[in-house]
Order: C-alpha cells, then structure tokens, then sequence
C-alpha cells in the first residue's frame, strides 16, 4: 500500500494509467522534457508550470475534514480530502486552438475514465474518488491563448487511531 499523500497518489494513478496517444505521456518519465508530451505534477503553484510544455496536468491537495465514524477502543474516521487537479493545454507555434480543443477535451475523457474506474486503485488509502465539478476557466483573449480546466475531487479514506 502507498504511503504518499493522496494528491500524489491521484498524481501517480493518472500518469500509471494514461493510456491516449495524443496527447502521450512520456513512458521514461513525469516530469518529461519533451513538449509534445503531457506533463504530471504536483507543483505548489499549478500555474507556475514549465512553460515549454503543451500538455500539462497537476493535482494539488486541500484541506481534509474528518468526521467520527466508530468511536470506542480503537477510533475510525472518515477523512475527505478536496484535490483540485489542473489541466492546461497551451497552443502555439505547432498547436493550433482548434487541435488545441480537440486534446483538452481527450486529456478530460482520459481523467475522468481514469478516476471512475481505476479510483480505489489509487493507494495511500483512498477508498473512493469523487468528481465534483469541472469549472473552464481558459484564457483565450490571451497571446497566446490558454485552455485551462479545474477538475474537483474528493478523496474518501479513512484512518484508525487507537
């Protein structure tokens, strides 16, 4: 069982799993070098990214509730844990907004596929994620323009204290 916390563990469930060809993950590594690949992270500033990269996709964590689920000799909560995951898709010289489009709406098929089947699979003892919302909040009155998805999550565990 995963010991990580659990926005690296969606983190690492997504790139275990990313099985589109376009865009692709770079099989040797998260963190690729390569532009036409998709990035994974998990930066502390999600728009702080590497900007060399078209394709990119960070989980962040939030701040868990827990709620008494058995209480006696040994205590059991359940904690929820909100993960907010971004996903930017930059055009440029080589990707146009229309491609630009096509790829956003793919990567958003492949996380959701990814996290309403493969969810509990997660490890560091996530039982259950839940998709809450997609908020669009593309900038495409920028140079150039950026599409960019918030994707909501909760993280549904539980932890014994005894």
């Amino acid at each position: 069982m995963s010991t990580v916390s659990p926005h690296v563990a969606v983190k690492n469930l997504l790139y275990t799993n990313w099985s589109i060809g376009s865009p692709a993950k770079d099989s040797a590594t998260e963190a690729t070098g390569d532009p036409e690949r998709v990035w994974f992270g998990n930066r502390m500033l999600a728009y702080g990214h590497p900007r060399i990269h078209s394709y990119q996709i960070s989980v962040r964590g939030g701040q868990a509730s827990y709620r008494p689920w058995q209480l006696g000799g040994t205590a059991k909560y359940e904690v929820q844990e909100p993960l907010t995951i971004h996903v930017w898709v930059l055009p440029g010289v080589s990707l146009d907004i229309e491609a630009a489009h096509t790829k956003m709406k793919a990567m958003y098929d492949e996380i959701k596929r990814i996290l309403e089947s493969l969810g509990d699979s997660a490890g560091s003892g996530i039982q259950q994620l839940v998709l809450n919302n997609k908020r669009d909040v593309s900038r495409l009155d920028r140079s150039p323009p950026q599409l960019y998805y918030q994707i909501d999550v909760t993280a549904i565990l539980y932890e014994g204290i005894s």
